[in-house]
């Protein structure tokens, strides 16, 4: 059974032709110890994959047919229309133990590893970075590895 299915299947759009693709990768997951309270991985395979164990989904797109698709799924923000503070704020208000997140910001992930460094909230308790592409989040990778 393809969760991808199930998930879209009801949400068919097709204006401005936004397309939903099923696809696997096997590469592993990076955990990056940077706050005791949150585990924070890299998770290189679809967000989609992974919608029913996830609580919230924030995705980051601007092109109007992607948004208008993707805002009508339950669970999924966008980052375009929130800030980093009022997602954290939703998640301790909601209790929201496991968030998940397309990539955003340009590849510059800096503020967000020192709002996640410095988060003293008891929600999320799991924050998941999704991309297909295992090169992305290399900010976030080189921050984890450099660490003392």
């Amino acid at each position: 059974m393809c969760t991808i299915v199930t998930i879209f299947s009801a949400l068919l759009f097709t204006e401005n032709s936004a397309v939903v693709i099923s696809v696997y990768t096997n590469t592993p997951n990076i955990e990056i110890h940077i706050n005791s309270i949150i585990k924070l991985q890299i998770i290189h395979d679809s967000i989609w994959n992974h919608y029913q164990e996830l609580e919230t989904i924030i995705i980051s797109f601007s092109d109007q047919g992607q948004r208008d698709f993707f805002d009508r799924i339950p669970k999924v923000m966008n980052l375009k229309k929130i800030n980093m503070d009022e997602i954290f704020e939703f998640c301790t208000k909601n209790k929201i133990n496991r968030l998940g997140f397309t990539p955003f910001g340009r590849g510059n992930y800096y503020s967000f590893l020192k709002k996640i460094k410095d988060l003293k909230n008891e929600y999320p308790k799991e924050i998941s970075l999704y991309h297909l592409n295992k090169h992305d989040y290399r900010e976030i990778k080189e921050y984890a590895g450099n660490k003392g």
